[in-house]
């Protein structure tokens, strides 16, 4: 099956949208995948990762706390091209590149839009304008967009009363992740310090979104506490000098953008992100693969991930009293971590393993296109 995922950003850092990267890195092991995105930090227009092929387009950019990318030349690029796929993905819907779903089904193409979240009504940003522009368009454009898909493939459970109250075509694909790559990974040797640290680690956009700010609030405090603790940050630090200079402390390191994460992680002792706004975080899924409890927010899909005191805890967001409890709770029971790290990966290879995910969407492909 020839199959394009169109999505606002891919695999161009600092701008990323892992949910679609994974997803096809995933399918092009049994299908033919093109991706079509926006080009934001002059990442190559063309290239070929693995099976991928990618091309990316030129954009306007809005940056935090819209993170919003316009990208220009979608549409005559699709009607170039309109012949050359059998289907057409689309990574979610708040973005202006799934508005070529009008389009597409103008010409009468079978088009799957996924998402991890319903945008504009169970996810908001921490700013108030965005939050009446996101309010506005998933009433309106984005209503027209989801309505108009074949189907909408929902990355979670937690999506199931919302796209029913919309009356959706919906169907439920967990976003998945090849645990191989993290389980068993070796670790980083520049970030422990001695065998007694205790590694404490976020990984993600260094957006006020993502929580990013609270760990660090907590991460001071309880840096001055305890000498074991090690506060590792991994994210753009670029235009950040003044949060790292806020917070800066032996024990709180700020690496930047690393392509090196299964062994991040695997010289981690716990994964947080205590964030404002996510559907269901693929670093989280990383982090479980690779044996690690985890700390994230009860929203969206993170309790469909993060079980609470089973994988790990949830707390609400900006909860920095319940989050620094969690974090010394976990940080003082060695037995724990590890009881809870081995429950984390079992369900990531249960539930959320890329090769019971593909089935599922080649059995979606065939119903589309026969």
């Amino acid at each position: 099956m020839r199959v394009c995922i169109i999505t606002p950003f891919f695999n161009e850092y600092p701008n990323a949208m892992a949910s679609a990267e994974k997803m096809a890195k995933a399918l092009s092991e049994q299908h033919t995948v093109t991706v079509y995105t926006s080009r934001t930090y002059n990442a190559a227009a063309i290239e070929q990762l693995d099976n991928v092929h990618i091309e990316r387009l030129p954009a306007w950019y809005i940056p935090e706390p819209a993170n919003y990318v316009f990208t220009r030349g979608l549409i005559r690029r699709l009607w170039k091209h309109r012949n050359d796929f059998d289907i057409f993905i689309i990574n979610k819907y708040m973005w202006p590149v799934a508005w070529s779903t009008i389009f597409l089904k103008l010409l009468g193409k079978p088009v799957i839009l996924a998402t991890d979240a319903f945008q504009g009504y169970d996810w908001w940003s921490w700013s108030k304008p965005v939050n009446t522009i996101m309010w506005l368009y998933a009433r309106t454009i984005g209503l027209v967009v989801l309505k108009l898909a074949d189907t909408v493939v929902l990355f979670h459970q937690g999506l199931v009363t919302r796209a029913k109250a919309l009356t959706l075509p919906f169907q439920v694909i967990h976003n998945g992740i090849h645990a191989e790559n993290f389980h068993n990974a070796q670790p980083a040797k520049d970030i422990r310090d001695n065998k007694n640290q205790i590694i404490i680690t976020y990984i993600g956009r260094l957006d006020k979104i993502k929580g990013y700010l609270d760990f660090l609030t907590v991460a001071k405090k309880l840096a001055s506490s305890n000498v074991q603790y090690k506060f590792v940050v991994v994210g753009n630090t670029h235009n950040r000098e003044e949060v790292m200079k806020q917070y800066s402390n032996k024990q709180i390191v700020f690496t930047g953008v690393r392509k090196d994460i299964p062994a991040v992680l695997a010289v981690s002792d716990m994964l947080i992100l205590p964030t404002y706004g996510d559907g269901l975080p693929n670093v989280i899924m990383e982090a479980m693969a690779a044996g690690l409890p985890c700390i994230g927010t009860n929203i969206n899909g993170l309790p469909y991930l993060i079980e609470d005191s089973v994988t790990g805890f949830t707390i609400s967001p900006g909860d920095t009293k319940a989050l620094e409890e969690k974090i010394q709770r976990l940080a003082n029971n060695k037995e724990l971590r590890e009881h809870m790290g081995v429950a984390g990966y079992k369900k990531i290879m249960r539930e959320f393993n890329w090769e019971y995910i593909v089935k599922e969407y080649s059995e979606l492909f065939g119903n589309l296109t026969n």
